[in-house]
């Protein structure tokens, strides 16, 4: 079958399972033509407007991709020390294939910083995961520990994490070699309550207010011991365990078929160059990926079920029956 004829099978069988776009979708497509808007502007020469687009698909729907694009127009534009920050950001935060101009970009960027006035500087702070900020990176939150390449001169590293109070650095850069700089924060320190007075009893005994009174008659019923009585004879059980599992095999092997053409979506995602028909085809990699997960998952749960039914012996005090109208599946019998 050709592949197009097995995506459009496959598809089939979502929209029969109940499958449909969600909010994701939409957000994707929107982040989508930010993308798109930020690649024609960075053809023009526009960096700035470029990466604000970037910038602004990142925050409406994360991914490591966001990071790429900004990266790669900072580099373009000049300024390798932000451009190399979010492509390494973009590799260590990706779980797919990224095209092969990330790494000769970031390659770039780390060259022109080892023939000009940079040094690399590693910040760590205590507690970890604390936030910093550089004002040569006005636009970026750092979460620590972090390595950026900052150019020669002196700069301010502001720390903060909560409940601790944030903390300032001044960080001079005088040459080529690496730089470490650790920050520890101190907790904020809790208000201390005020000290109570004493209290004065004036001399006089506390009394108890209930002593000696007569406690209240009650005219509560008393409770009946619970009469054992005879449950009605539970429903015969579904004898057609055999066929729940042969649907849900069938189930999972067309979610196994379309799991094998999702992977050749993917692989075909990574042959092609930044661009409408990149995302395209990523976007259609993961709708059929996601598919392919909830057919194989609805699959192994139908599977299960008919085993559970085969297994079951007659007497069982529950079994699996059908309810009524015979739309659905219950438990029934004696608890």
């Amino acid at each position: 079958m050709p592949v197009t004829r097995l995506r459009a099978a496959a598809a089939l069988c979502c929209a029969l399972v109940g499958l449909g776009a969600t909010p994701q979708d939409d957000a994707r497509e929107r982040a989508d033509a930010l993308v798109r808007e930020g690649a024609a502007l960075g053809e023009r020469g526009a960096w700035a407007a470029a990466i604000a687009r970037f910038r602004e698909a990142g925050a409406l729907f994360p991914r490591a991709i966001d990071h790429c694009n900004i990266g790669m127009a900072y580099v373009r534009w000049g300024r390798p020390a932000p451009g190399w920050l979010h492509l390494t950001r973009c590799e260590a935060r990706t779980t797919e294939p990224l095209p092969a101009w990330v790494a000769t970009w970031r390659e770039d960027a780390l060259a022109a910083m080892a023939q000009g006035e940079y040094a690399p500087v590693e910040l760590v702070a205590e507690p970890r995961t604390a936030e910093a900020r550089i004002d040569a990176f006005p636009d970026e939150v750092l979460t620590t520990p972090v390595t950026v390449w900052l150019p020669f001169g002196e700069h301010l590293v502001t720390v903060s994490a909560p409940t601790f109070e944030p903390a300032e650095l001044r960080l001079v850069v005088e040459g080529p070699t690496p730089l470490r700089r650790q920050l520890t924060l101190s907790p904020v320190a809790e208000p201390t309550p005020p000290e109570r007075p004493p209290e004065d009893d004036g001399g006089t005994a506390a009394t108890d207010p209930g002593a000696g009174a007569t406690p209240a008659e009650t005219s509560a019923t008393p409770v009946n011991p619970l009469i054992a009585h005879q449950q009605p004879p539970p429903p015969e059980g579904l004898p057609t365990g055999w066929w729940v599992t042969a649907g849900g095999a069938v189930v999972g092997a067309v979610g196994g078929v379309l799991y094998v053409v999702a992977t050749g979506t993917q692989s075909d995602a990574a042959k092609l160059p930044p661009g409408d028909a990149f995302l395209a085809k990523r976007a259609a990699f993961r709708r059929e990926r996601t598919a392919a997960y909830v057919l194989l998952a609805a699959g192994g749960a139908a599977v299960a079920t008919g085993i559970v039914m085969l297994a079951w012996p007659d007497d069982a005090p529950v079994r699996v029956v059908p309810t009524d109208g015979g739309a659905a599946l219950g438990l029934g019998g004696r608890f």
